[in-house]
């Protein structure tokens, strides 16, 4: 059997033919739409300069498709007899490189574009990771339907939490794609979307950037508290004295009028890391 429109029915093939149990736990189903692949692709503008990170390669069908814009595609796969299986797929593709690993404890592999269907089990991790250490100028990720939308919220609305200040800081996010759950396979409970990122240049310096990420971290561990508590508490825990704690979060109210966490904007927060920096200079 050769790859084709009915992609469902090779996915069943291949599943069985390399004995191949999809598991749940690892977040495995299969996108075997063949226009919505094909869709996927085309919003990163491919050319043959490019390098393509796919996380979680699967069966192979989003990677063969690609490999065929592309310059070079680097896939990770967890699974070893999906390696096999993806391996068939992409039997007469030649600019694709195969990496057994979890993309979660190995160094990731440098490239100027991602695109990956993201396997459910770590997508939240992976985009992290992703944002932090793949210099990538674009990326196509699909989400379950839940996930995307906590990285599109808005601030005060029920999903806006870490997840989406962290990805919204690193880069431009639109939904370009929604995916019914029976467009997998297997079909898996929830619907999905597929998001385009784009790298924006940061505000913040290296140093600035890492007492963000502690702060919105802390901050959002209470997102419906009032900010000024929780902002002094985490002060506080980290031997800023009382009255130091005090004067920081006076001098943030002159600019920020939000009182909850969840109300917090991007600008807010990043005006919160600037005046902490420059309040406890050379200390944070």
């Amino acid at each position: 059997m050769s790859f084709s429109y009915n992609l469902r029915k090779y996915a069943i093939y291949l599943l069985k033919k390399y004995n191949i149990r999809p598991k749940r736990s690892l977040g495995q189903t299969f996108l075997v739409d063949l226009q919505t692949i094909n869709k996927i692709v085309e919003h990163a503008n491919l050319s043959k300069s490019d390098v393509v990170l796919e996380i979680g390669g699967g069966l192979g069908f989003l990677t063969k498709k690609i490999a065929e814009r592309a310059g070079k595609v680097i896939t990770i796969e967890i699974d070893r007899k999906l390696i096999e299986a993806m391996k068939e797929v992409l039997d007469d593709i030649k600019n694709v490189e195969i990496i057994y690993g979890d993309a979660l404890e190995i160094e990731l592999p440098k490239a100027n574009k991602v695109i990956s269907n993201l396997p459910y089990s770590i997508s939240t991790e992976i985009t992290f990771k992703l944002l932090e250490e793949v210099p990538f100028e674009v990326a196509i990720l699909t989400y379950q339907k839940e996930v995307a939308q906590r990285i599109l919220a808005k601030p005060a609305n029920e999903n806006y939490g870490r997840l989406t200040i962290m990805v919204q800081f690193y880069a431009t996010v639109e939904q370009i794609l929604y995916i019914p759950k029976y467009y997998f396979h297997p079909i898996p409970k929830v619907d999905s979307a597929t998001l385009k990122m784009k790298r924006k240049k940061l505000e913040l310096s290296q140093n600035e950037l890492q007492l963000f990420k502690e702060v919105v971290r802390n901050l959002f561990t209470q997102r419906n508290k009032l900010w000024t508590k929780v902002l002094k508490g985490y002060l506080i825990r980290n031997r800023v004295s009382k009255g130091q704690a005090d004067k920081i979060v006076n001098e943030c109210l002159k600019e920020i009028k939000a009182k909850r966490v969840r109300e917090l904007t991007m600008a807010d927060l990043v005006s919160i890391t600037r005046i902490i920096k420059s309040s406890l200079e050379p200390n944070v």
